[in-house]
């Protein structure tokens, strides 16, 4: 369903993100396809947090706050596992942000990769 409303989007001239763990490099494999078949670019945000506690606080929120996300602490090990590394992909199509940043400065490292201003003078 996310890759059909993706693709949508996409006909339709506009920009999409989907937000999803993509555990699998076939799932990325595939918005890639959509994204070219397209003609959009193609960019694949690796999310990192270092921060452990920080990392279990969160999902503890999410969940606390009602969240149907499978993004859960008692699954994170077992996503771990089953998480098929990020390679493969141009440089220009893959960005690792570390998330204990501000959110602005996220934003603004995925923007600058995609070749769009932020502070135009």
């Amino acid at each position: 369903m996310l890759f059909l409303e993706g693709e949508k989007v996409l006909g339709r001239g506009e920009s999409v993100i989907l937000d999803a763990s993509f555990k699998k490099a076939a799932e990325r494999q595939k918005a890639g396809e959509i994204a070219r078949k397209k003609g959009a670019e193609f960019l694949v945000v690796e999310c990192r947090l270092a921060d452990e506690r920080l990392l279990k606080e969160r999902l503890e929120g999410r969940a606390r706050a009602g969240s149907v996300s499978d993004g859960r602490w008692e699954l994170l090990e077992e996503q771990k596992r089953d998480f098929d590394m990020i390679s493969g992909l141009p440089e220009l199509s893959h960005i690792v942000v570390e998330t204990t940043q501000p959110v602005e400065q996220v934003v603004d490292r995925i923007l600058a990769k995609l070749g769009i201003e932020t502070n135009p003078s």
